[in-house]
């Protein structure tokens, strides 16, 4: 039974099995192969992190990364409604305009930078409930906001471990962040491992970020 209660157009006709390069029309075992796939992405992303303006578009990137191996819409925003349970996520047509006015939020903050730890746990979880619900892509927002927002951590100096969540744990939080902005702040506060900023990984970001910047001038 799909997730999101209805046919959609990037499963294939009369199953829930997401359209994927691999033509593998079984949920099973399509499922063991995205986990494989998506796990060796997001751990090279550990090593080398794709930096961006914190925006949709590096939003996007980050799933067309990590989902790249595996489906042919990784990286595009979906264009049809979904929802979980009663929750619908934001209006395809609205994606954009959406996005545009958090991420002008999230800028506006400085990137949560110079904040206080308790703020900035508090400012993650809003950020991470306000993502959440927009719902970008058709599949693999959870692991896409959470790329993210460890990117954000990192780039205050914060190392952000989510192996550190249990999925249940995760799970609930989610759910409840529908109707509360702060339903994460104690997953980021269990989650980040510093709880004050560590310069050295300031100063790595910085690097690292504008090694990334020269390269694309090249």
């Amino acid at each position: 039974m799909s997730k999101y209660n209805y046919e959609s157009k990037y499963t294939y006709p009369g199953t829930d099995v997401l359209i994927n390069k691999f033509d593998i029309k079984d949920h099973e075992k399509l499922e063991k192969l995205e986990t494989t796939l998506t796990f060796k992405r997001i751990a090279m992303l550990h090593q080398n992190p794709l930096y961006g303006s914190f925006g949709l578009k590096h939003l996007q990137n980050i799933h067309k990364y990590i989902f790249q191996d595996i489906y042919p819409f990784a990286g595009e925003l979906r264009e049809e409604q979904i929802g979980k349970g009663t929750t619908l996520f934001a209006h395809p047509l609205h994606l954009e305009s959406y996005s545009k006015e958090l991420f002008k939020q999230l800028k506006n903050e400085k990137y949560l930078s110079g904040i206080e730890f308790p703020k900035f746990i508090e400012r993650m979880s809003y950020y991470l409930s306000e993502i959440n619900m927009l719902h970008p892509f058709r599949e693999g927002n959870g692991r896409t906001q959470r790329e993210f927002l460890r990117l954000i951590a990192f780039k205050n100096g914060f190392k952000l471990d989510w192996n550190k969540i249990e999925r249940e744990e995760l799970l609930q939080a989610s759910v409840h962040s529908v109707n509360d902005s702060n339903a994460f702040v104690g997953i980021f506060e269990k989650a980040i491992v510093n709880k004050q900023p560590d310069k050295t990984l300031i100063q790595q970001y910085r690097e690292i970020s504008k090694n990334n910047h020269e390269k694309r001038l090249l």
